[in-house]
């Protein structure tokens, strides 16, 4: 039997459990899939959380949410290619959370309070213009027609749906990354490269830190032996051994893709983010609760969001200028 709904979401993460839940909590009828299952899906993240995010997310639903913080008072402790430790940027105190609790937490929320989610769903074809959307529950193994008005995309930096009706993908860099035992209690380490092309970092999560590195490509071949190198000095230089990682990819923020027809796209999906904003769940977040008020108040999404992006882009501007003038290039 199809499916019918106002609102298709696409990614049950920060961005679309958010946009999910503003839709509901306006007796609007929304529907979020997720293509991993709910409770083993884990993000390789580093987790961090501007406070400001916290109290917003807390607005919205109606609940205390500290419980989720693993680590507050996190600082950011820049070092320069010479190993000098210099001031950081001005970012505050922030909070570390585990991603899979995290995650786990709004979706359970949100599922609580009433939300409609499906888990285990892989997409297969989006018909834009007939508002057509056809997947396969992997659980269940049953073939799903969904019928929709509005198409959210909040499916993260390999976003299927912008690759589905776009042919192409948010522009990403690569990392490694990897989890540790936490070994530097409450200190955010961001370590520079000497070509500036690429940095390392060392964010604690409680009782585990998240490790890890990325290089931009600079118009070349970024390789696995490169970025190993990268990340095994900059571990041995914390007396760290690390003995697995995995790769990730990280959005450049510089190829933003707001919207297609009835189809939007938030978060990671629109490319918002950039590798040392430290500000991924923000971008979520805010993406969402703007989205949802321009589609409740049938206003302009892209012109609505403008500010927030122009603020991104400056604040990236401005750590890049002050990384070239402590890292002496």
């Amino acid at each position: 039997m199809p499916i019918t709904t106002e609102n298709l979401i696409i990614g049950a993460g920060p961005a679309g459990i958010t946009a999910g839940i503003i839709l509901h909590k306006a007796s609007r009828d929304a529907l979020v899939l997720e293509r991993l299952d709910l409770q083993t899906k884990d993000k390789l993240c580093g987790g961090i959380l501007i406070p400001m995010v916290l109290q917003e997310l807390e607005t919205i639903f109606q609940t205390n949410l500290h419980h989720l913080i693993v680590q507050d008072n996190v600082n950011i402790n820049v070092i320069n290619s010479e190993g000098q430790t210099v001031h950081p940027f001005d970012l505050g105190n922030l909070y570390t959370v585990n991603r899979h609790d995290f995650d786990l937490c709004l979706a359970t929320m949100y599922i609580e309070q009433g939300g409609n989610l499906l888990d285990n769903i892989l997409i297969k074809n989006i018909d834009l213009e007939n508002r057509i959307l056809q997947c396969f529950d992997t659980k269940n193994k049953e073939e799903l027609t969904i019928h929709f008005s509005k198409l959210i995309a909040a499916d993260g930096a390999s976003s299927p749906t912008r690759y589905l009706l776009t042919k192409t993908a948010t522009r990403v860099i690569p990392s490694l990354e990897t989890y540790v035992n936490n070994s530097y209690s409450e200190k955010f380490l961001m370590k520079l490269s000497e070509d500036l092309q690429g940095y390392a970092w060392y964010i604690p999560q409680g009782k585990i830190a998240n490790i890890g590195c990325v290089y931009y490509d600079n118009q070349e071949l970024i390789t696995k032996e490169i970025l190993e190198e990268h990340l095994f000095s900059f571990a041995d230089s914390l007396g760290i051994k690390i003995q697995n990682y995995r790769a990730a990819t990280i959005p450049c923020g510089n190829d933003i893709y707001l919207q297609k027809k009835d189809c939007y796209f938030i978060g990671d999906a629109a490319g918002l983010i950039d590798p040392i904003s430290c500000g991924g769940i923000q971008s979520s977040v805010y993406s969402a609760k703007l989205l949802t008020e321009c589609l409740l108040q049938n206003q302009n999404y892209s012109q609505t969001i403008l500010p927030f992006v122009m603020e991104q882009l400056n604040n990236y501007k401005s750590r890049i200028k002050y990384m070239k003038e402590i890292n002496r290039y």
